[in-house]
């Protein structure tokens, strides 16, 4: 790299993620990767998409694969244990209901 001129690189078209942010399945079936860029801010443009195949940075995909896989088992577990609890107090309000309620039978007799 001599004086002002761009790394090969850049002359190329080519770019380096620093981040993935989100991956959505294309119509095709095939993943496409929200990116961020080196020295370019968070952007939704059409451009910050990239299809798996053109990316050359198998690391960041398998680290955010492996999050992406982590976030959904806590989800899961979060999910399972919120229905546990809403199991066991149905539970509850149905021996409640069932039982005779001693102020019931007071109130009624006074």
């Amino acid at each position: 790299m001599e004086g002002n001129s761009l790394p090969d690189d850049w002359a190329e078209g080519v770019y380096e993620v620093e981040k993935i942010l989100d991956r959505i399945t294309s119509n095709d079936g095939s993943n496409v990767y929200h990116v961020k860029w080196v020295g370019y801010s968070i952007s939704p443009n059409p451009e910050n998409f990239v299809d798996k195949d053109n990316m050359k940075c198998p690391e960041l995909i398998k680290k955010f694969e492996k999050y992406e896989q982590q976030k959904q088992k806590r989800r899961l577990k979060k999910y399972q244990e919120g229905s546990k609890r809403r199991r066991q107090g149905k539970s509850v309000e149905r021996k409640q209901a069932l039982s005779p309620s001693t102020s019931s039978v007071e109130g009624a007799n006074a």
